[in-house]
Order: C-alpha cells, then structure tokens, then sequence
C-alpha cells in the first residue's frame, strides 16, 4: 500500500538510504532513459539550487537494470537489501505500487517529501506530468520551511545524535526517562488546570 503523508518512517529504512536526520525529497522513477524520466530529471537538475537553499537532499531511485543517465544528481539503483531478516527495497519500503502497461508490470513514479524526523509530509504521483515532481517537492517544502516545527520534529530534534557517517538518529529515552516524562507532561497538565481556575474565579496570583 502507498504509504501517505503524516506516516513516519522505520528508522532503519532511513538510515540505509542515508537519510536518517535530513530533509529529503525522494523521487521514484520507473527507469532513467525514458521521456517522462529525462523530463523530470531536467526539472529536478533545474532546481537544484533551489532544493539547497531549502536545505534539502535530493534523492533519486531506479529499478534495478536500469540505465544510467549522466546526471550530475545522487541517482542510486533501488537494489534488494536486509531489512530485519528480509530482502526488500526502498521502493517496497515507502508502498510504490506497481502499474500494468503494455511492457508488463512498471513501478509507478512518485515523490515523498520527508521532514528531519522522517515523517512524510508529501506524496505526489504523475505519470504524465513528469516534470511537475519538482515543483512539488518544492512547494511542500517552502511550506514546511514555514510553518512551525512539529512535536516529532522538536523530539528528533532534542534526542538526536551524529552517527559515524554523518546522519543523525533519535535516541530513544530509557523506561526511567519515559515514565519522568509521563510525569512531567501530568504535572505541567494539573498547573495549567489549576492556573486556568484561579484566572476564571478571579484569583490572579502575584
């Protein structure tokens, strides 16, 4: 099943894509050679500075046999690879359906825009409009840069750590750190109740 925006990503997943801690527009293309593929590569090429700005990585899949064009972007061949006890591939990962043409079954093109807590936070499939994938991914991200971080992004962005090859992962809090935190986030709850009363009775404390 397609995955769809607001789905957060298995950690392992992003750090074998070498994403782990990075905002990334994935671009999934059937092969590199075909019109709509050049098409959207050309857009993508187009607006590489604009996706640095953004502070963006850029990463783009094709299925295995593909041919390779000269591009001068971090085009990866989507290979098999263990993910907990089982060959899988990116594409798999991330739900890309597979569409019946008249060649047979060809993955369909899509793009995932990713925050720093490799939650989605936009899906866009076109298999005509190749070259709208970039101004997709774009937009999305203009409107991220926005916006107000989100809670996953303010968590990720207060337990994460540089890993050895420059990614970065959350660490995830101790049984002792998670029931202090249930205990803190209850205490904050009862002073703002209590506070909210004193207000609503007229009780302003000095």
């Amino acid at each position: 099943m397609q995955l769809s925006e607001g789905t957060k990503m298995e950690n392992d997943c992003l750090l074998r894509a070498k994403i782990s801690g990075k905002r990334t527009a994935i671009f999934f293309l059937p092969d590199a050679t075909s019109a709509g593929s050049v098409d959207e590569l050309g857009a993508i090429s187009a607006s590489a500075k604009d996706f640095e700005a953004l502070d963006c990585q850029l990463l783009l899949a094709v299925q295995p046999g593909s041919s390779l064009a000269e591009w001068a972007l971090p085009l990866v061949v989507d290979d098999p690879f263990d993910f907990q006890g089982s060959k899988q591939t990116l594409r798999r990962q991330f739900g890309v359906p597979q569409l019946q043409t008249s060649r047979g079954p060809m993955a369909a093109r899509v793009t995932y825009v990713l925050d720093v807590a490799g939650v989605i936070r936009g899906v866009f499939a076109s298999e005509t409009d190749c070259a709208a994938h970039a101004a997709f991914a774009l937009d999305a991200l203009r409107e991220m840069q926005a916006a107000p971080e989100t809670e996953a992004e303010k968590e990720f962005n207060e337990r994460s750590v540089v890993t050895g090859d420059g990614q970065r992962v959350a660490l995830r809090p101790s049984a002792v750190g998670r029931m202090r935190e249930k205990e803190a986030k209850a205490r904050a709850e009862r002073e703002a109740a209590r506070s909210a009363g004193g207000k609503s009775a007229g009780w302003w404390p000095f």
